[in-house]
């Protein structure tokens, strides 16, 4: 019988402050969806450290739920709070909590300052807009002037961090680049725990597998199973720059039909499991069915930052870890 790793729904973090994710759009679209006004808190600036990068977000909603994480619980309370006046009040607000602020019974433990931007103004139509690039995986940016109010949208991310536009101080860039997606394709534990891993840690997870057992599990989890189609259909339909892809077979003579149109691919990172002599021979097939010599640098071999470890869940987190640094490098993730 197959060892059950913890479910998704047991693993969810929230907090008094609201339910951790670095994405709180869809969440917005849900309340939304419900008739409820929603005010959008974004981090806008620093003075000293903290624990969470510029341009994380929070979103409240008129009825006092949340989504995102900026800070602690303390302040997390207080940040919701003045969410709601702003949606009371129809306006925007930028804040200073910390050093420099004038609540000083909110302390930062680190003994920073930070400005949160607050905006209870967002328009229908603009709401909308982010809505349909996020579903076109698309990647924008809204630039928000703290000191007028005004938002607008571009398709045209200048610039790869979030920040203050350089000729305008008064103008934040908040970027917004499709969720990085893991294509998963194996069978077995493997594929159980990374698939099971990727989803907690954020990545948008889709699963091709034959494996019938394994399948069932991870539905039951919620997690996508793709159908069975010619993989040049699947691959077509579910990567792009934003996503990576991990081969996890351990019969070999699979990889062939999925490989080959994923090493065409724009995929930021392509890796196959097994040891370093199934990698030397898995390049000798590929190259000899044809596989120009760009492709086939495109493919890790051996993958994970433990190459040799056997433990089912370390590869896992092992594997994803390495993922993770690639996306990093790429902005993907923070």
């Amino acid at each position: 019988m197959m060892l059950a790793p913890p479910q998704l729904d047991q693993l969810k973090i929230s907090t008094s402050a609201g339910v951790f994710v670095d994405n709180v759009l869809p969440t917005i679209k849900a309340w939304r969806a419900q008739n409820d006004k929603v005010a959008l808190i974004t981090f806008v600036n620093r003075e000293g450290t903290a624990p969470r990068p510029i341009g994380a977000q929070m979103a409240v909603s008129e009825k006092g739920k949340s989504v995102g994480y900026i800070a602690s619980d303390c302040l997390g309370q207080a940040i919701i709070q003045q969410a709601q006046r702003v949606i009371e009040t129809k306006s925007t607000q930028l804040v200073r909590y910390g050093k420099g602020s004038k609540y000083i019974d909110l302390k930062l433990p680190c003994g920073s300052g930070i400005d949160l931007y607050f905006d209870g103004t967002l328009s229908d139509q603009l709401f909308e807009q982010m809505f349909e690039f996020q579903a076109k995986r698309q990647a924008f940016s809204l630039s928000m002037d703290v000191s007028t109010g005004s938002a607008s949208l571009s398709a045209d991310i200048k610039g790869n961090a979030n920040g203050f536009d350089e000729t305008n101080n008064n103008l934040f860039h908040r970027h917004y680049l499709p969720t990085p997606r893991l294509f998963i394709a194996g069978t077995g534990l493997n594929l159980i725990y990374l698939a099971q891993f990727a989803a907690q840690t954020g990545f948008e997870t889709k699963i091709l597998s034959h494996d019938e057992q394994a399948c069932k599990y991870l539905q039951n989890l919620g997690l996508p199973i793709l159908p069975q189609e010619p993989a040049s259909s699947l691959v077509k339909q579910y990567t792009d720059p934003y996503t990576a892809a991990v081969i996890m077979f351990h019969d070999h003579d699979l990889e062939g039909p999925i490989l080959m149109p994923l090493l065409d691919s724009e995929c930021f990172y392509i890796g196959a499991m097994g040891s370093k002599t199934t990698h030397e021979n898995r390049l000798l097939v590929l190259q000899a069915q044809g596989v120009s010599e760009a492709n086939l640098a495109k493919l890790k071999g051996s993958i994970g930052t433990l190459p040799t470890c056997k433990n089912p869940p370390q590869m896992a987190l092992s594997i994803l870890t390495q993922v993770m640094q690639d996306a990093q490098q790429r902005n993907l993730i923070c």
